[in-house]
């Protein structure tokens, strides 16, 4: 297998994304990112944490693309309308309520856990998460170099590991529910 540098498609849209991502496995391009044009630009204006006026935004993005290294995106920093791509994506997050100062630790790890409360509910059980469980599987589960990606497989290795173990060895009867709870930064069942 050859090892091949990384490099970047920036892309219109979730399809084309999804699109580009299936035929780079299948063409088995290793180390090809695949972003839409959004999160292309939101890694070009990183560092703004919260708003500001418009016309101050738009100067500091002006002011900085040209002097922030971006790698293999280098090449469109200077393309018509990254500042305004840029300027919506900043002003969409803040709208959404995303905290771009810390990222990651505002993500809630709901779909995993959904589809864990799925999987229990066949054995007459009920699932709730703490908001505290939450914000350390989200934090353990966030890398800065992957994403979200890992938070699967922490799931796995803090909540559901131990669940079948505690299951098999009949720590919880039919109809309980299982509580996921945070010690510090441990994961508790209860």
């Amino acid at each position: 297998m050859a090892v091949a540098g990384r490099s970047t498609l920036v892309v219109h849209g979730r399809l084309a994304m999804r699109e580009g991502r299936l035929a780079a496995a299948h063409e088995g391009r290793h180390g090809l990112q695949v972003m839409s044009f959004e999160q292309a630009a939101v890694r070009l204006a990183g560092g703004f944490a919260r708003p500001i006026d418009d016309e101050s935004l738009r100067t500091a993005i002006q002011a900085a693309l040209p002097a922030t290294p971006m790698g293999e995106l280098e090449n469109i920093k200077s393309l018509p309308g990254m500042i305004d791509a840029a300027t919506d994506t900043l002003y969409k997050a803040w709208r959404a309520g995303i905290d771009l100062a810390s990222p990651g630790a505002d993500e809630r790890p709901a779909r995993p856990l959904y589809v864990l409360a799925e999987k229990i509910a066949a054995r007459r059980l009920a699932l709730t998460v703490t908001p505290e469980a939450e914000k350390v599987l989200a934090a353990k589960g966030y890398d800065p170099s992957f994403g979200a990606r890992p938070l699967r497989r922490v799931i796995q290795r803090e909540v559901e590991d131990p669940l079948a173990l505690a299951l098999l060895d009949g720590h919880f009867a039919e109809e309980a529910t299982v509580t996921v709870d945070a010690q510090g930064d441990a994961i508790a069942l209860r």
